[in-house]
This record gives structure tokens, sequence and C-alpha cells, in this order.
């Protein structure tokens, strides 16, 4: 196949990755200048001996890149630079010992912001004078990187096509990577002439919309259901100064995917204790009725054998079966089988891998392999493969096809492979449809060969759930006022290539694609509705939040001010306007803040004070851990600051060590208050420098304040 899709794929998304196509022959002062350039922008330590360059092309433009490296070959760095003298990118790399525990970085984010800014300055300096900085409010732990993004400005209007990463290392400052994507010859429309908000808005309803749509989320391992607004074609645009619609060649098409879960099955067992004393929970009495219950793997195969359409001849020998849970119902299983077809003549296999349900009998997918052709030239045109894809569906799903409905996307792959004049398959998507309304998560796709002329690949996704009705659903109208209000169109400058474009693709130059201004929904925030409601959701399914930046109104001047705000950039924090510093804190707020920790910050900071539904999952995860026991659980009470030290050193796993007695020397005045059990635990808390007591006393009966368990939470970071 002469597919090209990996390249033009590159091209669309204006990514910096580098094509080396026919090498341009530069000249020794080409290299000479371009290694001089970079050598005075960027240090290069005088170890790095070993030198290599290529020189190529981006798209259209002469490039070389350079890497410098110490004769071991574990310290790199390169740097890639256009013919203008423009840094495309950069990066150092060197051997890193990776902490087994979570600690601060010894470089703050605003400091590792400015070396990003300086080193920005110092190799781009025009790109710098015409960027946004696009704040990013949550780190990670585990990182050892902080992540600046940076996207063009023209006019004041965002770009989002042409940007600016920058990585810095957390402990040492050094920027570790840069990338520039950068369009220099762009012609930019002005915006003298724009259409109004309000005729945009208008535009968006007549000519893209949102539609009504059953949307899937799991729950507690269950399948729900219920009524969204989403846009049709999320990616498509509205031209800002003529309100028609911008077609951009990207694949519009909703993501159906999932992966198949299957459990093999384990033949027979020797019997060598008595079976009949082994117990069974409710589960695996469960699990075993219901293995009773499917076709026989003989009855599958031969099933299997005798639909025509698939092509298991008897040459074709069952190689692998298997039988397991449908991992989308837990109620359902799946028999998958693989059949191979030895070739006597060719060096090859012929594949045919099928999954049927095991009630049922159902076929739920295939794929065949098959490499024997004459040559890779198509056929069959798109209208004939259509109608053998639906043939094939009305055959083997003669009851459930009428629930679906074919999904005519304009399919970005397919378009490509036309015009590069080397289409040999075709796609097929339907998608299903309960009470007039799509049910996305459900459909059905085909591929069919135009080369050999059959269909190689079938896939259904079928959720046996209930659909809730659609009475009270709320008017379009309110939803596209919430649409425009909550989330609103926005000025974005776009990228366009006219189809022309991929058939000639590199040779032609920057001049060929057109950069529109364009009203889009904003990037930033999602944009479907709960249809009942007509709230904002999030990718969760729940209720939408604006990312919460922690700037509480009652912290400043606070001694634990410093503390707070740095944990809250790792998500250590509380979603609530207010910290309340010297409040007492409850157990469950504790066991947030050491949730956090542990999960490196995700998750956490999205809990509200109700609900108790999370915060007993954290319990129950903390139990189990071996940080809090099972007797000592109490959401509502105040934690002491004897217990505080407790969990945190179980916490590190030091607490087999820390129940050792007779062993530690505690030197607080006030060492009889402290629980007998818990002096090793307070010594090595302060060993570790987590605690430290006030004019030589520990108070270990104390409550323990919101600002003290923040600092408590900071010290441990350290460790």
């Amino acid at each position: 196949m002469k597919r090209k899709i990996s390249i033009l794929l590159s091209l669309i998304m204006v990514l910096s990755a580098l094509f080396y196509v026919n090498a341009f022959a530069g000249t020794d002062k080409d290299l000479e200048n371009a290694v001089k350039l970079v050598k005075s922008k960027i240090d290069i330590p005088a170890d790095y001996k070993v030198f290599n360059f290529r020189n190529g092309t981006e798209v259209n433009k002469k490039v070389w890149s350079m890497d410098w490296s110490t004769k071991e070959g574990d310290s790199v760095i390169g740097v890639t630079v256009d013919e203008k003298g423009n840094f495309i990118s950069y990066y150092n790399s060197k051997p890193i010992f990776v902490q087994g525990t979570r600690k601060l970085p010894k470089l703050s984010k605003q400091d590792a912001k400015a070396k990003a800014d300086a080193f920005v300055r110092k190799v781009a300096s025009e790109y710098f004078s015409n960027v946004k900085y696009l704040e990013n409010n949550r780190n990670n732990l585990m990182d050892n990187t902080y992540s600046f993004s940076y996207t063009r400005i023209v006019n004041g209007i965002v770009f989002p096509g042409n940007y600016i990463n920058v990585s810095v290392n957390s402990d040492t400052g050094e920027v570790t990577s840069y990338n520039a994507v950068w369009s220099d010859d762009g012609v930019f429309p002005s915006a003298d002439k724009l259409i109004s908000k309000d005729e945009a808005q208008k535009a968006y309803i007549d000519k893209l919309g949102i539609e009504l749509y059953y949307n899937l989320i799991t729950e507690d391992g269950k399948n729900k259901v219920y009524p969204v607004y989403s846009p049709k074609v999320p990616l498509s645009y509205i031209d800002a100064i003529t309100g028609e619609k911008v077609d951009i060649l990207l694949d519009n098409t909703p993501y159906y995917g999932g992966l198949e879960v299957s459990f093999t099955s384990a033949g027979g067992f020797k019997q060598n204790i008595a079976m009949d004393q082994i117990s069974l929970t409710p589960e695996e009495e469960k699990a075993i009725e219901s293995v009773s219950k499917v076709i026989s793997k003989e009855a599958a195969e031969k099933k299997l054998r005798f639909i025509e359409v698939l092509g298991i001849t008897d040459e074709f020998k069952l190689t692998e079966a298997s039988i397991g849970k449908d991992y989308r119902d837990n109620e359902t299983l799946i028999w998958r089988m693989n059949f191979v077809k030895e070739a006597k003549d060719k060096n090859y296999q012929e594949y045919v891998n099928v999954s049927i349900d095991g009630n049922t009998g159902e076929l739920r997918d295939f794929w065949t392999y098959s490499p024997n052709r004459d040559d890779d030239k198509a056929k069959y045109d798109r209208e004939t493969a259509k109608a053998a894809a639906e043939k094939f569906l009305k055959e083997i799903l003669p009851d459930k096809l009428k629930s679906f409905e074919f999904y005519d996307q304009d399919n970005r792959n397919e378009k490509i492979a036309l015009l590069e004049g080397d289409q040999i398959d075709f796609n097929f998507n339907y998608v299903r449809k309960v009470n007039d309304v799509k049910f996305p998560s459900n459909y059905i796709s085909v591929r069919f060969d135009a080369v050999i002329g059959k269909v190689v690949s079938f896939n259904m996704t079928w959720d046996n759930v209930e659909f809730p009705s659609l009475d009270n659903v709320m008017p379009i109208d309110k939803i596209y006022t919430k649409l425009f209000s909550d989330v609103g169109l926005k000025l974005q400058y776009k990228e366009t290539y006219p189809q022309e474009y991929l058939m000639k693709f590199p040779e032609l130059g920057n001049d060929e694609y057109e950069i529109k201004l364009v009203y889009a929904l904003d990037y930033n925030k999602p944009s479907t509705f709960d249809a009942n409601t007509g709230e904002l959701l999030g990718y969760d399914g729940k209720p939408y939040k604006e990312p919460n930046q922690y700037e509480y109104n009652d912290i400043k001047g606070h001694y634990a001010e410093k503390y707070i705000k740095i944990l809250a950039d790792y998500g250590i924090a509380f979603d609530e306007s207010e910290f309340k510093p010297d409040s007492k804190i409850k157990q469950k707020d504790f066991m947030k803040l050491l949730s956090a920790i542990i999960n490196f910050g995700y998750g956490v900071n999205m809990l509200s004070q109700k609900d108790d539904k999370q915060i007993e999952e954290i319990y129950k995860f903390m139990i189990r851990e071996g940080i809090v026991k099972e007797s000592e659980k109490a959401p509502d009470s105040e934690v002491t600051r004897e217990d505080s030290v407790k969990f945190l050193i179980r916490m590190l796993k030091y607490d087999k060590v820390a129940d050792l007695k007779g062993i530690y020397n505690c030197n607080y005045k006030d060492k009889d208050e402290i629980d007998e059990n818990l002096i090793g635990y307070i010594v090595i808390a302060d060993g570790l420098n987590i605690v430290k007591g006030s004019n030589g006393y520990f108070y270990p009966k104390k409550s323990l304040t919101r600002a003290e368990a923040i600092v408590l939470a900071y010290n441990y970071l350290q460790n």
C-alpha cells in the first residue's frame, strides 16, 4: 500500500515533526552558520564532544538538525533550526535518578516559569513578544519537570495552531525541552469587518448546531444512560467575516472504541484436595452458574463456520478459544475464537478472529487478515461497497439492524486516500437510535476491502440498558442560550488547507494554506449539557466546575500562607473559597489531604464537604493500606497532634520500627502525656523534621488546626 496517512496527519495538525525527504545539499558554510547560531544561544558543555547533524526539510523549509553528546552517549543536547535561524526544537537529555518517594521540587513553579520565559526570549525573542502564557494550575508530584505552554496571539486574537512548549527540570532549573510550531508566512485576515456575536451565534445554530443524544456513564460498576445536548460537529467553525461554515479536513467522527476483555479458559484441574470442603462466595457461584448456561465451544465453532460471509472453511483451524465477561456488561459472556489457515505455497497465514455472545450466539465482531492479493488496486467503488456491507449486516443482524442508522460522516482518511489514488477499503458506521435519539455509545462499524471485494471486519457494541423518558427534556433553544453564555463562541485564527494540497505534499509552500478568522466554541471548556437540568457537564458526566485556582480569601498574612499556596499547586487543597486556617481539622478532611499526597494531587481537590460517598472510598483505601485502622475511623472527630503523626508515619511505612519499645529517647517536656504506643512515632517524626514542638512541649492531645495540617503535609513531602 502506498498510504501516507501518518505524514498527512502531521501536516494537517501542523506538528513540528521533521520529514527528511530529498535532503538538500547544504554547504559547509551553511552548517558552520547553523552551529555558530546555536552555540551563540545555547551553552554546549566542553565534554559534549560527539557531534552529529542532518539537513533536510520541514514541509518547504530547509532545516539543520544537530546534536552534541558525551562520549558515553548518555547525555545529549539536540537542536533543530530552520534556514531563517528560527529555533524549531531543543532537548537536553541526561540520566536522572528517580525518587521512590514523592518530594516537593527544589524549584518553585514561579522560578521555573521565569527560566522558561528567559529561554524563549533568548532563542526566539520575536516569537516571545507575540505569545500568551496558558496558565496551567496542575502539577504532578511524580514529574521532575514543569511544563509551560504559550499560544500565539495575532491582532489580539488567539491562534492555537501556533504555540511554544517548554519543560524545565523542577530540581535543577535546566530547560529540558523546547518546541515551537510557527507559521512565518501566514496571512491573517483583518478583524475590521467581523460579523457580530449575535450573527455568529445564529450561524452556529443554522449551520452547525447541537443535538439531543443519549449518553452512557458507568457508576459503581453499572451502566447508566441519560439524555444530553452536545454539538453535532464539535470541530467545525463559523467564518467570522462571512458567517459561513468553515470546513477543515479533520475527522469529526465520534470515538466509539473500547477494549475487549476476556479470560482464557483454564482446562481441567487435578483434584488433590477435598473439593467439597471449599466454600464459594456468592459472586463465584453466580459466575459458575452463568458459565453453565453458555453454548459450548463446539457449538460456537459450528455456528461460526456456518456463517458463509465469514469464510471460515475447513482449511481454517481453530487455534484459540476463550470465554469471559463482556467488559461493558457483567451479565454477558463472550466467546472469542481465532482461526488460522496455513498457506501451502506461500509464506504467510490467513486469520479470522471472531467473538460471539455466549448465550445467544449473536456475532459481536470479527476481523480477517489475508495478504493474498493480485495487486493493491481497488476494483469496487464506494456505492458497491456500501451495498455489500448492508447485505452482510442484514444477514447477521436481521433484527437489531433496524435499531441503527447509517452515520454519514466526512471521513478524513478515506478522503485523503481518494485524493492520493490509493483507496483500497471503505469504512461504514451506524449509530444506534432509541426514541428517535442517537445513542453514540452503541454502534456498528464495517470495513469493506475494495481490492478483494468482501467485508473484512465488523464490530458491534450493544448495551442492555434502560433508556429514560425524554418527557422532561429542556427545549433546545434554552440550551443554546446556556451554550453561548456558559461556554461561548471565541474568536480564533485557524489554518485550512485545500484538498489539492494533500495531493502535492510536500512540494507546495506555505502560501498554499489559508488562515481564517473563525468563531469557535471555547476549547478550554466542555460543551455537553444535561438535557433535563441544563447543567454543563464535565467529561466525567458530572456537573462541570471551573478549575479551582485556590485563591482563598482568608490566608493573606497567615504563617501558613506559603505552604497552602505551594501545596495547592499540586492539587493538595480543599475545594472551598475559605481555607479556615485556624479551625480544627476533622479527621475526614485530614484523610483528604493524605489521599491527595498518595494520589499525587489528582481527584481529591474535587471533593466537597458533602461528598460522603467519595469520603467513604478514601477511608476504604486508607484502611486497606494500613494508614487507618477500622477502629480509628471517626470522620467528624478532631485530629490530635499525636494521631496526625501516627497516620503520617504509617504512610512512610515506618510504623513497624516506630512500634518498637524501649529504644526511643523522647525529649519533650510533656512526654508523659504522649500515648506510650506513639512515643516511637513522635521521635521518628521529630527526627525527620515533620513535626516540631514549641518551647520544648509537643502538646500531643491538642487538636490539629487546618493550617498545622498543611504544614505537616508540606514537611512530609520533604522526606
